[in-house]
């Protein structure tokens, strides 16, 4: 009160304090009956988090299913397929992208090997084809003859041009960087896919 505080400040009487009383609130979790043995306790204690790990499991299936609209198993299966065929033809893709860049690689070369050894072969045929210039020049007139037989084998005239070269590389090289790119993507999915499979597969084994 303030008579009571009056008297303290006036030194006629003395300041108790007062203690809080803490209620304590205890919380009780049953994790079941503990074996006595250590080994029976690791065993007990696997086993708790074993279920939490599959309950989460169950959780994230289940928003898998709901985020891509799966409404069963057999939808999730049918999704699996339709991956597993864009992946396929993706592959296919990449791989004809490869040889095309291999392709153009050497026809790039055959047109750098006609450029640089064509005099030498024009020389070859006005000396009327003469063996002996044959045989002092002949790697250079192989490469130019090679070179032309490559070049009138590419039916697209455009490749004659070492720009236009350049640019379908360049094009196909890009393209397989997104084919590439959408494949990491697919595969991320189809794990995605696979693990809720194998979830929901695993709980209805159980039941």
């Amino acid at each position: 009160t303030e008579a009571a505080l009056m008297q303290v400040l006036s030194g006629s009487r003395k300041h108790i304090s007062q203690k809080k009383t803490i209620h304590a609130f205890e919380m009780q979790v049953n994790f079941g009956t503990l074996p006595k043995n250590r080994d029976g306790i690791q065993s007990h204690w696997q086993k708790q988090n074993q279920t939490v790990q599959e309950i989460k499991n169950m959780a994230d299936a289940l928003n898998f299913l709901s985020e891509h609209g799966y409404k069963s198993i057999s939808d999730v299966k049918r999704a699996l397929a339709e991956v597993d065929a864009q992946i396929a033809q993706n592959n296919t893709e990449i791989r004809a992208l490869d040889a095309k860049l291999d392709e153009l690689d050497h026809l790039n070369q055959h047109i750098y090997n006609y450029k640089t050894n064509k005099a030498v072969y024009d020389e070859f045929i006005r000396s009327g084809r003469s063996p002996d210039y044959f045989n002092q020049h002949k790697t250079n007139i192989l490469k130019c003859i090679a070179a032309q037989e490559a070049i009138s084998m590419c039916s697209d005239l455009k490749f004659l041009s070492p720009q236009s070269i350049i640019e379908d590389k360049s094009n196909a090289e890009e393209r397989r960087k997104e084919i590439v790119a959408n494949n990491l993507q697919l595969h991320t999915q189809r794990k995605q896919i696979k693990k809720c499979i194998e979830v929901i597969e695993t709980r209805n084994e159980r039941k």
